[in-house]
């Protein structure tokens, strides 16, 4: 009886090829940018031309998404804490101390386009390292606004200016601001770069498992109005994420 020996058959990754990677994960802030956001979620989209060697030139969108924490809230603590001592020190004027603030903030949103280059330590193995760098564009918001409401004045120009003293230490109230906002909401569109080391594994001849850490840094910008002189927000310039991300590939 003759004897058989069958293999399985084995893509030649050696050649030109397409892949699709779609993955998502866990965008975790670093340096002074988790000062006011935590870890959220993200997802990333992204198509890799491979050429007859290791390299591959990618583009990807990319979406992140983190709560806003940190700096942002207790910004909202100091002036609740400001407008309590001016709604006390008015009442004990027997004058109107009622004031009170809302404050509106979501969620930090970054949205992204990279161009990159890939290299795949090995194209013929089943299981491989992968090397990413690249740079792009950002578009990203930070929506915060906070509303003052009937705060009483003791001759300050605004209802979020703390209380000056007189030489004496007294106060005089001038009566009640009308509706006051700062809206601390910053939007940009900026450059930055990104660095990445994975692997992939793959599963079925065209199906690959992936994961990856990418770094991004944001050359942003918490510039606000210059006139107004109380909107600047150092935190956001720039901004550093680190991206935890597993997804798939399909090879074409």
């Amino acid at each position: 009886m003759a004897a058989c020996a069958c293999s399985v058959a084995t893509p030649d990754l050696s050649r030109a090829s397409d892949q699709l990677v779609i993955t998502g994960g866990y965008p975790i802030p670093l340096g002074q940018s988790a000062d006011f956001s935590d870890a959220g979620e993200s997802v990333d989209v992204r198509w890799r031309h491979y050429n007859r060697g290791h390299t591959a030139y990618e583009f990807s969108l990319g979406y992140l998404n983190n709560a806003l924490s940190g700096v942002i809230p207790n910004t909202v603590d100091d002036f609740e804490a400001l407008i309590r001592r001016k709604n006390l020190l008015a009442q004990q004027q027997n004058q109107p101390g009622e004031g009170f603030i809302l404050a509106e903030y979501g969620t930090l949103e970054i949205y992204s386009f990279n161009a990159n280059v890939a290299y795949r330590v090995s194209r013929r193995a089943r299981a491989s390292p992968i090397f990413s760098v690249g740079a792009g564009v950002y578009k990203w918001q930070v929506p915060f606004r906070i509303k003052f409401y009937d705060v009483p004045s003791f001759g300050e120009q605004r209802a979020f200016d703390p209380i000056a003293s007189s030489q004496r230490s007294e106060f005089r109230f001038d009566g009640r601001f009308s509706e006051q906002v700062i809206n601390y909401t910053k939007r940009q569109v900026t450059g930055g770069l990104n660095l990445a080391v994975g692997a992939d594994l793959r599963v079925m001849k065209n199906i690959s498992l992936d994961v990856e850490g990418r770094a991004h840094l944001i050359f942003s910008s918490g510039k606000g109005d210059p006139e107004e002189g109380i909107d600047d927000q150092d935190y956001l310039s720039p901004m550093h994420f680190f991206l935890m991300h597993t997804g798939i590939s399909y090879r074409f």
